[in-house]
Formats: C-alpha cells, structure tokens, sequence
C-alpha cells in the first residue's frame, strides 16, 4: 500500500516545508509521494554555500527567492516547468533503486530512457534532467529529486551563475553539468501528465493506494506555519554556510562564519560591503 499526495501551493518555502513535516510527522506506515511544481526559485542544499553556488544579490534584485532545503546536495533551479517529487518512507524499508525506478518507469512510457550518473543524477542523452537529494532522521528517509519538463534553461544558466565563484571552503559544491527538458525528447509531455505517470509508476512500484488531497488538521497546520516561518529566516539561510574566505574585488580578503563576517561586528557577509 502507498499515499500519493499531490500539492497545490507554487510557494517554494510552503512546499520545503511539507516536505520536512511529512519526514518528521507523517503516519508512515506505507510509503508516500508528494509532487508539487512550483514558482521560480533557487534552492541550495542544506550544506552549501550560497555565494558559490548562485549570486543572492543578483536573485534578489530579480524577485527570484533563494531558499535552503533540509536535504543534503546541490542547487537546483525551479520554474514552473520543473516539476518536484519525493518519496518519504520508515528507512527500514527504504530502497533506493526503487525510488530511482519511478522516474525510470514514468518517463519509459514517453520513449524516454533514463541514464543514472553517479548515483544521483538523471541524464537523457547525455545531459542532465533530474538531481536528487536525501534527507535522514527519527527512522525516517526523504528521497526527493526534479524533473526538468519545460523549463527556461537560459533563465536556469543565469540564475546559477556564482557571485565568489572561488572559494576556500569545506561546503559541498554542486557539480554543474549540460541540461535538458524532458520534452524536448517527448513531444507533448507536460507537468500534468508526467505527474500522473509518476503517480501510476509509483503505485506499480510501491503497492496501490489512495490519491489524496493534503489536509491538515490545526496541529498541523500550526507546525507547518513554524517550520516555513524557520527556512524563510536568515539564520537558517546564510547561517547554516560552511565558515569560509573569500578575496573581494580591491583585494579584500574577508573571513566568514555561519553567514557573518568574522570581524567582531558580526554584520552579514554581503560581497559589496565597503572596506570599514
């Protein structure tokens, strides 16, 4: 038996969110996919730093937000066009290659054969269209990845591109990597109908089970609320960033700790600041 739920919020913080609360608080005595496809967005992993991997002033000024996820590795760009999917299991039962095999078995039914590189990525003829990420605690594994559709690449390239590029830092980089859209090799595949494939492959795979609509009792509501108000914070942001240093343009060479500059005033590292 297995739960499908699929979201209907675009807010990229309200679905990270969902994710955590069904990791820590779902009945999970049978498998559950959440699906979800969002508004644009930047999303690090939750070791990384956000100045190597994107340029937050740059998102910023575009209206673009930049949100930290509670699973480990890289960065990934959202749009409408991307769709999001997890699977949320006791670890016990927890099997990687089956998770890998909804994707797998979904985009088989287009002609679409996936290839796995390096474990986490999905490539289509060698380029990449899908990153994966996982999540472990309280018995319980978050196994959740993307899925380029229709998504605007160009856009996706320079969103990516890195205000410090060169770092001396412990955070885990993400590996960049040729993209693609899953329709371009499947002429008529949308959002929609690689969710419902994702949704059948995942019941073949995981047993039959209800569709449902997400509803959350106040409970859950008020912890859902906590846990969004908790990854929109700066301290959760720039706080969670590896300590690094960084040499600035005019030669400044700065330290940085959990997002503040190691300076004895503790302000938050923004690459413009001035020399003092």
């Amino acid at each position: 038996m297995s739960m499908v739920y699929h979201s209907p919020q675009a807010d990229v913080w309200r679905n990270l969110a969902l994710e955590a609360h069904l990791l820590d608080r779902a009945d999970l005595d049978r498998p559950l996919l959440l699906t979800w496809a969002g508004c644009e967005a930047v999303v690090l992993g939750r070791n990384q730093n956000p100045w190597r991997e994107c340029d937050p002033e740059a998102l910023s000024a575009a209206g673009v937000p930049l949100a930290r996820r509670v699973s480990g590795g890289g960065t990934v760009y959202h749009d409408p066009g991307n769709l999001n999917y997890g699977v949320i299991t006791d670890r016990t039962r927890y099997e990687p290659e089956r998770v890998y095999a909804v994707a797998e078995r979904a985009l088989a039914g287009f002609g679409v054969r996936l290839e796995r590189v390096e474990k986490t990525r999905l490539y289509v003829r060698g380029r990449k269209c899908s990153g994966h990420a996982f999540a472990f605690r309280r018995g319980r594994a978050l196994h959740h990845g993307t899925l380029l559709v229709e998504a605007d690449l160009e856009r996706l390239e320079r969103m990516l591109t890195p205000a410090l590029p060169a770092l001396e830092t412990a955070a885990v980089p993400s590996v960049r990597a040729p993209v693609a859209n899953l329709a371009e090799f499947a002429p008529g595949l949308d959002i929609p109908s690689l969710r419902d494939a994702l949704e059948r492959a995942f019941i073949e795979l995981f047993g039959s089970g209800p569709r449902l609509r997400l509803s959350l009792n106040d409970a859950e509501e008020e912890d859902l609320t906590l846990r969004e108000a908790q990854l929109r914070a700066p301290e959760w942001l720039y706080g969670r960033t590896p300590p690094f240093s960084a040499d600035l343009p005019g030669g400044r060479r700065v330290r940085v700790r959990r997002g503040r500059l190691d300076d004895g005033r503790g302000d938050w590292f923004r690459p413009e600041i001035p020399e003092p």
